[in-house]
Formats: structure tokens, C-alpha cells, sequence
């Protein structure tokens, strides 16, 4: 493991070079299976990535895990490092020595810039030779390469420019969303969630219309493939916009549509499917209703859903008052929105394990374990650069939806009887479920402290019936006295409208 935070004060820092060298000697005292001090497998982690989002990643698993796991920052810093030099991006090279507290190579920096200058300067001929022959296809290739090439080098803003140039030269659909992509991509990177937004619309459109005007025989396999990987790919980014602008709801409807079987963003440059399955899950637990949830599981819903018969029945007892539990959490519906594509989404969610027996023990009412399979999650989703941000926020409101759920079809809950469901003290439990009548989740509801209830309370139909009548009953008496004035004035002279007015 790479000592690279430990130089004296005052000591210049040791160049990448020498770190570098002496990375196979201490190969055999370190544990690189990356776990750390807490258990996270790094390497399991990372492997799924390549590029620039394998870089970005593992310099926020070393910010995140400065406090409290250095060897876990060491591994991911030394990674990083031996990543940074096999690609054309010298600042993101300089950064992660930066971090790491190594003095950059200058010799590297030097001839990386030099080849990659010379390429691009190669790649602008190529274009301009192109531009002159007045070839659209091989404009567009020629803006691609060089949108490419400025994107292996982390000038994402150059990128976009020659994606968007490159996209008024397209003559098929299917090149259009493909340059979408791209663009969607060196957006991504460059982190405006707006342009993500915009031209993955714009990509989806395209396919859309790509798929629609159809395909030779010979050709109709190569393109199903690979119009599902680019609409993958657009799920995944239209998902992290969504994620960005906390928006839960579209997030996961756009999470749980990207294949399990296919990289998004290509490489994957983004986001693994495996991510996306967990973002997914923990945006639907918290904005799906059970219904979507139900749906989502797939072929594991149908168990949920017996275990839903199971846990009212343990749930339900002498202080408590049933009512219809599925009529009152929405019931199982089966033309939500989470309906379409079932059996792929299921697929994907099999790829993050704890995350599919959260939704299903949310389900199914077995809200501690939900909340148990969500704290082991924790640790790998707060090492997560686009779920970490927003982590405590999501946990939060899936503890709340999962409150709220519970007391939903009943009418009285005790709260020791709601504090053991949910692995809580009375006096946490008493806490939250305040918070949640006086943010008006509940209803109605009120918690008698004294004699341990959370009560909802329920008015009578027939009272509201009585105060509509009487409301309706009034508005008809001025009503009618108000046309019997008018009447009484069109009948009278205009002399006296004046006096009777008066």
C-alpha cells in the first residue's frame, strides 16, 4: 500500500514515479481485495467501470473515507493513480496526486500532452479534408472522433461542442440518438444535469422514431441490440438527472427500465447496472406506491404478497382495529406505471440482492427488516458519488412512507406494538410518528402520549352530509332572495327603484 499522506511536515512529497515503484514490493503485505477497515470489497466495486468514471469514483471513495477507513483511501488513491496514467487526461492525473499527496510526474505530463496535441492536431486535418469534400457521414464521424478524443482528455465542454456540431450532419435516427448519447455523456461529466435532461428527451425521440420507420430482415437483430443499449444508456442518465433534481419518482421509473444485461453509458461510463438497480430501488421505496412496488418485484411479489396476509395477521390484535389494508394502501394495481417491462425489471434487481429484499419486506410489512437490508446498504451506497449526496435524505423518507404504511389500515396502532415493528424505542418511535402528524402524513391523527395510542381520526359521513346540506341550504335561501329582489325592482317604475333601493 502506497504511504502517501504519511511524509513529514515540512518534506517535499514523493513523485508519482517513485510511489509508482514502489507499489510490487509492498504488494505482499497488502490486502488488495480492498475491503478496509469496514468491509467494503473496492475492487468488486470498481470493476465494473473504466475511464474517467472509474477515476471520479475512486477519488470520492478516498474523500468519503478519510475519516474513518485510511486504508481503504490508500487502496482507492493507488488505484486511481495506476488508472489516471493509462489515460490522455493529465489534469484528472494531477488531481488524484494531488490527493494523494504525491508530486505528479512532469515527464508524463509532458509527452501525454505532446501525443495527444499531435492527435488532435491529426484528427482537425482529417475533419477539414471531410468538410471540403462535403461528406456528411464523414463530418459526423470526424466531429465524433474529435468530440472523443477532447472527452479521453477531460475537456467535456470541447466534447460537447463537437458532439452538437457533429448532430446537424446525422441523416438516420438511430445516428441521431447515438450522437445524443454522446452528448448526454460529456454532459454528464461536466455535471449539467439540464443538458442531460434536454438531449436525452431528444436521444428518446429519435429512437423512437428510429424504431418506428423500421429495418431490413437481415439487419433487425443488430439493431434491436443495439437500440436497447442506447436506450439504456438514456435511462441511466434521464435517471441520475432525475436523481440530481430529487425527483424520485421519475428517477426510479427510469432506473428500473435500464437492461441487466447491457453497460449504460457504454464502458459503463456512468453508472453499472448493478448501481442502477440499487438507485432504483431506494428511489422506489421512496415514492412508489405499493402497487408499483408489488409490480416491480415481479414473480417475487407474488411471495410478498402472501407474506402481506402473514404480517396483518401478526400485526392485527385486540388494540388495534383492522380495516381493509389493501384498500387503504392503494391496492396492487396493475396498470401503474412500474407495470411495463416487469420481468426486465426484476432481472435487474436480482443484481443487487439487498436491495430487492428491501422492497419485498417493504412489501410485505416487515418494515425492520426493510430498514435492517437498507443499513447494510449503507456503507456501499454512501461511497456512491451520485446516491451518497442524496442517501440520508432517501433513508429518511423510506422511514417515514414505511410509518405511514403501517398506520394506514388501522384505525388505532399502540405505540410499543409500532416501536417493535420497526426495531425503535417508544420514545423514538413516539418522535416520529409526531413528526409525521405534524407534517400531515397521517391524516387526521393524533398521539396520546399518556396512553400510548396513535389514533386516526375518522369523520362521520353522515355529519358531513348533515353540514353539506345546510351549507347548500343557505346558499339557496340567498340565491332565492336575491332573484326575488331583482324581480321586484324590473317591476317597478324607475322612480321608484330609487326610494325601494333605498
Amino acid at each position: 500500500m502506497l504511504a502517501m499522506e504519511d511524509a513529514a511536515p515540512g518534506a517535499a512529497p514523493p513523485s508519482a514515479s517513485a510511489a509508482a515503484a514502489q507499489q510490487p514490493s509492498q504488494a505482499n503485505t497488502t490486502n488488495h481485495s480492498g475491503g478496509g477497515e469496514l468491509g467494503f470489497d473496492l475492487d468488486t466495486y470498481i470493476s465494473a467501470y473504466t475511464g474517467h468514471a472509474k477515476i471520479t469514483r475512486l477519488l470520492w471513495v478516498a474523500e468519503q473515507s478519510a475519516a474513518n477507513d485510511a486504508l481503504l483511501r490508500q487502496e482507492a488513491l493507488r488505484i486511481a493513480l495506476d488508472e489516471s496514467k493509462r489515460g490522455e487526461n493529465t489534469d484528472l492525473y494531477a488531481a488524484v496526486c494531488k490527493e494523494a499527496n504525491l508530486e505528479p510526474d512532469a515527464a508524463f505530463i509532458a509527452s501525454t500532452d505532446a501525443r495527444a496535441a499531435a492527435r488532435l492536431e491529426r484528427l482537425m486535418n482529417e475533419l477539414q479534408i471531410a468538410r471540403n469534400n462535403l461528406i456528411k457521414e464523414s463530418i459526423r464521424m470526424g466531429y465524433s472522433d474529435v468530440g472523443r478524443h477532447h472527452e479521453a482528455c477531460g475537456d467535456f465542454d470541447k466534447a460537447l461542442k463537437a458532439y452538437t456540431r457533429g448532430r446537424d450532419y446525422c441523416t438516420t435516427s438511430r445516428q441521431v440518438a447515438s450522437t445524443c448519447v454522446d452528448i448526454v455523456r460529456a454532459a454528464l461529466f461536466m455535471g449539467s444535469y439540464t443538458h442531460v435532461s434536454n438531449y436525452a428527451a431528444k436521444a428518446e425521440s429519435a429512437l423512437n422514431a428510429g424504431t418506428s420507420s423500421g429495418t431490413s430482415v437481415d439487419g433487425v437483430a443488430a439493431a434491436a441490440a443495439s437500440d436497447a443499449s442506447t436506450a439504456s444508456r438514456i435511462h441511466c442518465a434521464a435517471g441520475l438527472a432525475a436523481l440530481d433534481a430529487r425527483k424520485w419518482h421519475v428517477a426510479a421509473r427510469r432506473f428500473v427500465r435500464v437492461a441487466a444485461d447491457g453497460p449504460p453509458l457504454g464502458g459503463p461510463d456512468a453508472a453499472s447496472s448493478r448501481e442502477c438497480a440499487l438507485y432504483g430501488a431506494l428511489c422506489a421505496l421512496a415514492s412508489f406506491d405499493r402497487g408499483e412496488l408489488k409490480t416491480l418485484l415481479g414473480k417475487s411479489g407474488m411471495s410478498a404478497q402472501r407474506g402481506d396476509v402473514d404480517g396483518a395477521a401478526a400485526a392485527a390484535s385486540d388494540d388495534v382495529d383492522v380495516v381493509d389494508e389493501d384498500a387503504a394502501a392503494g391496492g396492487a394495481s396493475t396498470s401503474s406505471p412500474a407495470s411495463k417491462g416487469g420481468r426486465g425489471e426484476t432481472s435487474l434487481l436480482e443484481l443487487a440482492p439487498e436491495a430487492r429484499d428491501a422492497v419485498a419486506a417493504f412489501v410485505s410489512q416487515r418494515f425492520a427488516v426493510c430498514l435492517e437490508r437498507l443499513e447494510q446498504l449503507r456503507r456501499a451506497a454512501e461511497l456512491d458519488m451520485y446516491v451518497g449526496p442524496r442517501l440520508a435524505e432517501l433513508l429518511e423518507l423510506v422511514r417515514e412512507r414505511a410509518l405511514a404504511q403501517y398506520c394506514v389500515p388501522f384505525s388505532r396502532v399502540a405505540l410499543p406494538r409500532l416501536a417493535s415493528a420497526f426495531g425503535l424505542s417508544v420514545e423514538d418511535a413516539e418522535r416520529a410518528v409526531v413528526k409525521l402528524v405534524l407534517a400531515g402524513t397521517l391524516g387526521e391523527a393524533r398521539v396520546d402520549v399518556a396512553g400510548g395510542w396513535v389514533a386516526r381520526v375518522h369523520e362521520d359521513s353522515r355529519d358531513e352530509a348533515i353540514k353539506s346540506v345546510r351549507r347548500a341550504n343557505k346558499a339557496f335561501k340567498r340565491l332565492v332572495g336575491v332573484s326575488l329582489l331583482r324581480s321586484h325592482l324590473v317591476r317597478l317604475p324607475a322612480s321608484q327603484q330609487v326610494q325601494s333601493a333605498k
